[in-house]
C-alpha cells in the first residue's frame, strides 16, 4: 500500500518492517497528521486501506448518519454522502477525543450512541434521513407497513425492516443496513462489503472459531482481520478481497453452525473447566502502557507489527490483559505471550499445538482446546486431544489446573 501510494521510492515489499519501511510509514503518518511514531498502528493501517484507490464507493447509511450528527455538531464534514472517507474518518476521531472515547476513527457502538445523543442536546427536531424513506417506499412496495414513508426511523419502520430481514435471510438489526437497503432494491448483495462495527466484530469471532484469527474482537477491519478473511475466503473458493463481503459473512455463518454442533458434542467429552467459574468483575478500559518489546525472548523473533496491531487493542483476557499470538519468523510452533496492558510487561507464556482459547471477563485460559477445524479432524480420527487449563490470579500469577481426560 505505502509503495503503491507513493511512499518509500526504494522500498521491498518483504513483510519485515525494515528501516525503510518504518521511514515510509512514518512519512505517511505526518501527510496525513497521525501520530508519527513509524508502527503500523490500527489507525494507520485504516488509513492506508482508505487511501488506496478503489473502483467502486458504497454509500453506507450508518455512515451517512454520524456524518449528519457530526455536522450539526460543528465538526468539519463536508458532506454527508454515506461514505466513510478522510474526512470523516478524522472527525469521527476527533469526536472520539472530546468526549473521552477510545480514538479508533472508527463508528463503534459507544460512538455512535455518544453521537445521537449529543445531537439531540442540540436540537429537537428530527432530521429525515432520504435512505430510510427510500426503505420505507420499497418496504410499502414490497407489502411491509413501515408507516408513513417520512424518512425517520420509528418503531414501525423499525418492525418492518425487522421482518423484511427475516424473510430475506438477511442480519436482523432492525435497523437500515446498506445489505438491506440494496435487497430492497433488488441489488445483488454478494459482493458488497460490510464496514459498521457490529458485523466487523462477530465475524472476528465466528473467524476466531473456525480457526483462521487469534486477535481481539474489536470490530476494526485492522491487517489481521484482513488477512484472516483473505485466508477464509481462499479457502472456500470465494474472490479474495480480504474485505468482508455480504457473501463472506453468510458463509462464515453457515460454517459456524455446522461446526459449532460437531465441536459442542466433543467439547463435553474432555473439557473439564468453564469460563464462567473464573469470572472477571471489571475489564479494563484505559489506554494500554507502552509494550515492553524485551519481556519475553521470542518476542525478538516475532514480527513486530504484528506484535503491535495485537497490543493496540482492548483487553482480550483476564480483565486487564492482552494475549499475544506469535508466529516466529523462524519457523517455530505459534506461542501465546500474555502482557498486563497496565504495565505493558510479559506475565506470563504459553505454548501449544493448536492454540488458545481465552476470554476477557474470565481468568481461564485453555490450551489445544477442541474448538478449531483441526482439533475436531484429530479427534473425529480417534486421536485424543488433551486441553490444557490454566488460571490468572488475583495477583496477575499464572497457574497450570489439572486438564484432559
Amino acid at each position: 500500500m505505502l509503495a503503491a501510494l507513493g511512499y518509500g521510492d526504494n522500498l521491498t515489499v518483504d513483510g519485515r518492517m525494515g528501516p525503510a519501511t518504518a521511514a515510509a510509514i512514518t512519512a505517511f503518518q505526518r501527510a496525513e497528521g497521525l501520530n508519527p511514531s513509524g508502527r503500523l498502528t490500527p489507525a494507520t493501517m485504516e488509513r492506508l486501506r482508505l487511501r488506496m484507490p478503489t473502483t467502486a464507493v458504497r454509500t453506507d447509511p450508518v455512515v451517512q448518519h454520524a456524518q449528519e450528527w457530526l455536522k450539526l455538531l460543528g465538526y468539519d464534514v463536508s458532506v454527508a454522502d454515506g461514505v466513510m472517507g478522510p474526512e470523516t474518518v478524522r472527525a469521527i476521531s476527533r469526536f472520539q477525543g472530546d468526549e473521552n472515547l477510545r480514538r479508533t476513527g472508527t463508528i463503534t457502538p459507544e460512538t455512535y450512541e455518544r453521537m445521537r445523543a449529543r445531537a439531540q442536546e442540540v436540537t429537537s427536531i428530527p432530521r429525515e434521513n432520504p435512505f430510510i424513506e427510500e426503505a420505507q417506499r420499497l418496504l410499502i412496495a414490497a407489502g411491509y407497513d413501515p408507516g408513513t414513508p417520512d424518512g425517520m426511523e420509528g418503531a414501525r419502520t423499525a418492525a418492518a425492516m425487522r421482518a423484511f430481514q427475516e424473510a430475506e435471510g438477511l442480519r436482523v438489526t432492525g435497523t437500515l443496513t446498506l445489505e438491506t437497503l440494496n435487497a430492497l432494491r433488488g441489488e445483488d448483495n454478494s459482493a458488497t462489503e460490510i464496514m459498521d462495527f457490529w458485523s466487523l466484530q462477530r465475524a472476528q469471532t465466528l473467524l476466531r472459531e473456525l480457526g483462521y484469527f487469534a486477535g481481539a474482537a474489536d470490530g476494526v477491519l485492522g491487517p489481521a482481520t484482513a488477512t484472516a478473511i483473505a485466508r477464509f475466503q481462499g479457502a472456500n473458493g470465494l474472490v479474495t478481497t480480504g474485505t468482508l463481503t455480504v457473501e463472506t459473512y453468510n458463509l462464515l455463518e453457515d460454517q459456524r453452525a455446522a461446526h459449532r454442533n460437531t465441536v459442542q458434542s466433543l467439547a463435553m467429552q474432555y473439557w473439564e473447566h468453564q469460563f464462567a467459574d473464573f469470572p472477571v468483575d471489571v475489564i479494563y478500559e484505559g489506554e494500554p502502557a507502552p509494550l515492553n518489546e524485551t519481556g519475553h525472548p521470542m518476542m525478538a523473533e516475532a514480527d513486530p507489527m504484528d506484535l503491535h496491531a495485537q497490543y493496540e487493542s482492548p483487553p482480550t483476557f483476564a480483565g486487564h490483559y492482552v494475549v499475544l499470538q506469535v508466529n516466529l519468523l523462524s519457523g517455530v510452533a505459534p506461542l501465546s505471550i500474555i502482557v498486563d496492558v497496565k504495565t505493558g510487561e510479559t506475565v506470563g507464556a504459553i505454548s501449544s499445538t493448536y492454540g488458545v482459547e481465552f476470554r476477557p471477563d474470565s481468568r481461564l485460559i485453555v490450551a489445544d482446546p477442541i474448538n478449531t477445524p483441526d482439533v475436531v479432524e484429530e479427534v473425529e480420527r480417534g486421536l485424543r486431544v488433551r486441553p490444557s487449563y490454566y488460571v490468572m490470579s488475583e495477583e496477575g500469577t499464572l497457574t497450570e489446573l489439572r486438564g484432559g481426560t
